[in-house]
């Protein structure tokens, strides 16, 4: 009995984490990923229960995917969190989507992750803009993580927090699909 009722709240607790992401789920290229708790990712084994928005692998998360379009390219945020150097490196991810076979190949596209201020802070908005090419898609499980990224180290990531929470603001736009042609 107490086993079912064990499975029966890991299951609950597992489509809470997928209806969440579904309600998340942005479909214009633009996503604005709420990073919390970030004194508990710091910590050297941090607690993995109760994140939201947060998908853990090791010493790397990652926010809910973002979408080009309802059918398009689909993408990531993720950091890196280094608890004894004391940062946390932002990046871009372009991950295997649903409609890879359809969308064409390679891809140009041009990006902006920015962390934003807490309101009232005097702090500037911390600004990456880049320019990738992907010239294939995403094999599964393995994606393409751009070499461009944000490093942040704790005393510049505190300014930057509020009520324990940073947020990053990720937009991609595709600059150019390039075609067969382009090569000759």
């Amino acid at each position: 009995m107490r086993n079912e009722a064990a499975n029966i709240r890991s299951s609950l607790r597992r489509h809470e984490v997928e209806i969440r992401v579904l309600r998340g789920t942005s479909y214009d290229g633009a996503i604005i990923w709420k990073v919390q708790p970030i004194s508990t990712l710091f910590m050297e084994d941090p607690l993995k229960k109760d994140l939201t928005d947060v998908y853990y692998s090791g010493r790397e998360i990652f926010s809910i995917p973002f979408y080009s379009g309802r059918y398009g390219y689909r993408y990531n945020l993720g950091a890196t969190i280094n608890p004894r150097q004391g940062n946390m490196r932002i990046f871009l991810m372009l991950n295997r989507g649903e409609f890879d076979a359809l969308l064409p190949w390679p891809l140009e596209f041009q990006s902006t992750v920015t962390i934003i201020p807490p309101t009232g802070s005097t702090e500037q908005p911390i600004i990456l803009d880049m320019e990738a090419r992907s010239d294939k898609s995403p094999q599964p499980h393995l994606p393409i993580t751009y070499k461009y990224s944000l490093v942040l180290d704790l005393e510049k990531l505190c300014k930057y927090t509020s009520h324990d929470t940073i947020f990053v603001r990720g937009v991609v736009e595709e600059t150019d699909v390039c075609t067969s042609s382009d090569s000759d």
